[in-house]
């Protein structure tokens, strides 16, 4: 079809997405932001096949769609309708949020990317402002923003779930972090598929949220994902975790013939693709008295 591979993967989960929330009876669909990846710059072999499935999910299923603007979808470090990739969306029904915007029909408050955690608080606390707890506990928040314990290894730098737990809105959803995780009211919304190895382990895939039960359910990504090959995985294990899989494996200090035996093996267990990695055995030296 001349669309790159990687990027029908995420068209396809979308549109899977979409049908999912029509055939359990929802009628809106809402991207939490970092619809692109390349910022200020997006090629129009992704803008065209993107603008023409998002028509095809508002004209063929009738869904109400919301784009909230990403940092990856930005031109500049904040939000604006001038700056802002997604703003191509419009025309195929798609209500794309570049500023804040508080839907009052349907309860429901967009806080798009800002570069500093401040100018989102600020906004925050303008919103809630002169309304009482009952008031705002039914709104429901949508962000764009660093959220703290989603990914290990990455300091606390963003929200806290706890802090934004305390402000009452009946549900707060976070995108982007590439994992879904849910906290006590909070929620990573993570990505659609995985994009990298530095992905291995994340949780990808859509939410289905019911407003009225407020439940959210989490649908696992049937996107390739990228994996750590583990040796102690048995044949049906192996199988799972590696056909039409991104395959990583680490190799010690081996040899031509082992890296090609192995990544054969994989191959043959339907690998999308196979990365060797050579680690060097480490060499322990033993420390006498002279």
């Amino acid at each position: 079809t001349g669309v790159n591979s990687r990027l029908q993967h995420i068209l396809d989960e979308t549109w899977r997405a979409a049908v999912t929330v029509k055939e359990r009876g929802g009628d809106t669909i809402i991207h939490t932001g970092d619809i692109f990846h390349v910022r200020g710059s997006v090629a129009p072999s992704v803008l065209n096949p993107t603008v023409e499935l998002y028509g095809r999910i508002y004209n063929d299923l009738g869904l109400n769609i919301y784009l909230l603007a990403g940092n990856h979808d930005l031109e500049g470090n904040n939000s604006s309708t001038l700056g802002n990739a997604g703003e191509a969306l419009a025309g195929a029904g798609v209500w794309v949020i570049s500023n804040v915007f508080a839907d009052e029909k349907n309860k429901r408050f967009f806080i798009p990317y800002f570069d500093k955690c401040d100018k989102v608080r600020e906004h925050i606390a303008a919103f809630v402002s002169g309304k009482d707890s009952d008031e705002v506990a039914q709104w429901t928040l949508y962000m764009h923003v660093p959220l703290n314990g989603v990914l290990s290894g990455i300091p606390d730098h963003g929200f806290s779930p706890e802090g934004l737990q305390a402000y009452g809105f009946k549900r707060v959803f976070c995108g982007h972090y590439h994992n879904h995780k849910v906290f006590d009211g909070v929620v990573s919304v993570g990505a659609l598929t995985h994009q990298t190895f530095s992905d291995v382990g994340s949780k990808a895939g859509f939410l289905l949220y019911d407003a009225d039960k407020d439940e959210v359910t989490h649908f696992a990504t049937n996107a390739p994902r990228f994996v750590d090959f583990d040796p102690e995985w048995d044949e049906m294990e192996t199988l799972e975790q590696v056909n039409g899989h991104f395959v990583r494996v680490r190799l010690e200090s081996a040899t031509n013939e082992e890296v090609e035996e192995v990544r054969k093996y994989l191959n043959e267990q339907g690998a999308a693709s196979v990365q060797v990695i050579h680690v060097p055995k480490v060499e322990v030296t033993r420390e006498g008295a002279s």
